[in-house]
This record gives C-alpha cells, structure tokens and sequence, in this order.
C-alpha cells in the first residue's frame, strides 16, 4: 500500500505501555503508526502470560492514580479488564523473620512497637530541623534528616542497599525519598488513590489498545527486533529490523521506548548508564494463601535471602484457578554479571525455594512447580554522577529533530503507571498541535541543563559565592 505524502507518520521501537498509548493517540488523529517489538507479544515489563492455568504478568502492575481524569480513562477504556481493590504491605525483619511492621508507616503501627525504639522515633522526630535537610550532602543524612536515625536503620538502608545493590555510604541524597509519611492510622499502600490490577494480567489492558491501534489501520510488527538505525549524526534515515529496512521521510518522528543504553548502541554511542534487572519467579503453591490475611506484598531487606518483595495476586482479588490453590511471585534484583545474574535457572530456583521455607512461608510440599523471567532493564541506577551522564546523552538525542525517547528505560527514569500515560498524552498532544513550535521545544528540553553560576550586577551567583537575596 503506498503511502500518502501528506499524512504524518511515527515509528514506534516497543511495544510497551509508553509506546502503545503514544501510539494509539497518534493514530486516533490520523497519523500512521507502525510499531516494532522484539518479543512475540506486547506490553514489555508489563505483558502477561500463561503458566500453570494461571495469567502472570512480570511482577504486580497496579493501576493507582489521584487524578480524576485518568481514573475515568482507565474505568471507560479497561472496566471489564480491571479489578479494583486496596492493597496492604509489610515489612518483614528478625532473624526468623518473625517481626512484622506495616508499611506506609503510621503512629497508630509505631505506638505497637517496643518502648525503646518507639522513645527513640519520637525523640528523633521532636529534634528534626530544617537546617539539616538543606544541607544534606549523602543519603544518609538525609534520611536522618527527615526521619531520624532510628527510622532510617529500620526501614530506608538495608532495603535500598539490597535494591539498588550499593551502599548507602556511596548514594547521594538524590537517592532518598523527598519526605517520609507517618500517617496517624494504619494505611493502605496508595493511600487515597484509585487502585486497580489486571483482571487477567496486565497484559489485556495493553492488548486492547494494540487492537485499538490495529483497528485505526496502526501497524504492529512483534518478533521484529531492531538491528540498525542509520543516521548522519542529525538526521534518521533509515531503521533497519531483522525482517525489513523502513525508510524515515523528513517529516517522520521516531518515538524509541527502548532502554537508552540499547538506542545509543544503534547511534554509534557508548554509555556508562547502569540499569538493575529483575529476575520474577513464580511458585504454584498447593494451599490456599500464602501472605497473611489481608497483606498483599512483603517486603524483604534481610541478606539471608535473595529476593526484595513477595506478592500474592489472590490476595488482590486476582482469582485462582483452584479455591485450594494460589501463586506467589518473588522478586530478586541483580546486576548485569553479578553471582545472581551467574546462577544457572535450576539452581538459583532452587535457591528461592529453601529461602521461602526458612522464611517460614511455605513447607517444600506445598510446592507444587515453579519457573523465572529476567529482565535485564528495569531499575535505572543514579550513581553519584550519572547526571553529567545523562546529559551528554540526551544531547545527542537532542541533535535528532525526529527522534524522541519515551519511557521509564528510555528516559532513564523509573517512574509508575500513571506517570507513563501522562507523558505519553503529552507527546501526542505537543506533537498534534496546530504549531510546530510545540514540537521543538520538546526537544530543546532533553537537552536543557541548569546554568551553575550564573552573573547578576557583575556578582557571581553560585559555587561557594556569597548569598544573594532577591527581595519583592
């Protein structure tokens, strides 16, 4: 079918939820859409697929969000695919892994802890001061800052430690969360928000928009993985998958989801970016429940065992296909040639089994079968310094007028549901607009950085200057 001179089109490298959503949007307001996914399915980290009569997806995927306007999007496009609920979690500590701690945090949970820690967090949180938070140099002054030493101990230093898998001697204060919540009671995990998961896996819900896509006369090409890009340095003119070569006209765009590691390769780069994997494996279990009543993830900081979380779907509302049966899925970060990522499949699943028994969750005869995924791109790692990294990296992007990065492993940001689908509206929306202006300013902002001295009045303004107030 030949083409129409006039229309726009976008070539899309991924299937996954950034990639489909910009996609679909595209494709409503009549551009041409073509998408090209390595895997023989769609939904990157958040496809599903059939294993032991059950629907896994690649770790839990909630739907959460407080804006109103993607909650009704989510319920008109996605209701009879979507199960909502309200999901609780625990830390899980001790050397029997006998201690229990509600998470998020809350006065109602640390008025049940032992006097002594309990005197401690109060004492520390009566002492906080402003000051300190300001000037924060690591992560573990910051924390102390805005939660106090004996918080921190507890719940923000082994956890991210196993995580990210580096110290926290060596995290900056980038690293910490922005402010820690204590809630008066007990809270659910998104609190106030509206919270949902797949019916059926994740997956469905991308599924559809794929069809949606289709049917919008969009083009999804799976087990067509990228090989080339060919470019002179500003310009894309080509894409070359292992099937087909795609020419890029002048005024195409290419919207890459991929990990920007893996876009760089294909423009000639080299990149010192660091992601963390995942490896996600799932346990049939012949009982009914695993979790406690009403918990439905664990969190697991103890370097006893491998994994970080544990998540029992049924415990979300996702049916089983036995009332006599449930799934677990667990979690085990890695990095690229560590001994996890070293571990032959039969060996570390293994592993993961005598782990769960000494956690004291299941007995080897409530194992029915268990299998794994890996996933090579799912955390990007902020070392100290990855800043300067990243935006040399993003100017390279930047010199290519039809070439945007779109996506938690191409904006090197891990981020959650709701904040891929909004900046996939925006994209479609800058790039739909009557001005092409719009569309410009898109990319001057990835290449955009912050000026560290700046002159005013013929002071200089930043480093180790004198304070300068500006008074209104």
């Amino acid at each position: 079918v030949s083409r129409e001179k006039n229309v726009n089109k976008a070539i899309l490298i991924g299937a996954g939820p950034s990639a489909l959503v910009a996609a679909k949007g595209l494709a409503k307001k009549g551009w041409e859409v073509e998408i090209f996914e390595a895997l023989d399915r769609v939904g990157g980290l958040c496809r599903s697929f059939k294993w032991n009569e059950y629907i896994v997806d690649i770790g839990p995927h909630v739907f959460h969000t407080s804006d109103n306007q993607l909650e009704e999007y989510w319920k008109k496009n996605f209701n009879d695919l979507l199960i909502e609920g309200t999901y609780w979690s625990q830390n899980v500590q001790g050397k029997s892994f006998d201690k229990f701690y509600d998470y998020p945090l809350s006065w109602e949970s640390i008025s049940l802890y032992p006097k002594d820690i309990k005197e401690n967090i109060l004492k520390e949180i009566s002492e906080l001061d402003i000051y300190n938070k300001a000037n924060a140099k690591s992560y573990k002054q910051y924390i102390d800052s805005i939660a106090g030493k004996t918080l921190r101990k507890m719940f923000f230093e082994r956890f991210p430690e196993k995580l990210w898998g580096i110290p926290v001697t060596q995290m900056t204060a980038d690293w910490a969360p922005k402010r820690v919540n204590i809630y008066e009671k007990k809270t659910p995990f998104f609190n106030k928000q509206w919270t949902a998961v797949g019916k059926n896996g994740a997956g469905a819900i991308y599924e559809r928009i794929a069809d949606n896509i289709k049917n919008f006369r969009g083009k999804i090409n799976l087990n067509n993985k990228i090989i080339n890009i060919d470019h002179d340095g500003s310009r894309v003119n080509s894409i070359s998958t292992i099937d087909k070569v795609v020419e890029v006209r002048d005024k195409d765009i290419v919207i890459s989801t991929i990990p920007l590691v893996s876009l760089l390769i294909m423009l000639g780069h080299k990149s010192n970016l660091k992601f963390r994997g995942v490896i996600i494996f799932y346990v049939d279990c012949l009982i009914k429940q695993v979790l406690p009543n009403g918990i439905s993830w664990q969190y697991y900081d103890s370097s006893k065992v491998h994994f970080t979380r544990i998540t029992e779907p049924k415990q979300m509302g996702v049916s089983s296909p036995s009332k006599d049966k449930t799934l677990i899925t667990i979690e085990v970060p890695f990095s690229a040639g560590d001994y996890l990522d070293q571990k032959e499949k039969e060996v570390i699943c293994k592993e993961i089994i005598e782990q769960v028994v000494s956690a004291g969750l299941l007995q080897k005869k409530d194992i029915n079968d268990i299998t794994m995924v890996k996933e090579n791109f799912v955390y990007p790692v902020q070392y100290k310094g990855y800043q300067e990294e990243l935006s040399k990296i993003e100017s390279i992007i930047g010199n290519y007028e039809q070439l945007y990065s779109l996506g938690v492993g191409a904006r090197f940001n891990y981020t959650d549901t709701q904040v891929l689908y909004s900046k996939a509206f925006d994209l479609v929306e800058s790039l739909t607009s009557d001005t092409r202006q719009s569309v410009l300013n898109i990319k001057q902002q990835s290449s955009m950085q912050f000026n560290k001295v700046i002159n005013i009045n013929g002071r200089n303004i930043g480093d180790y200057s004198f304070p300068y107030v500006i008074a209104e």
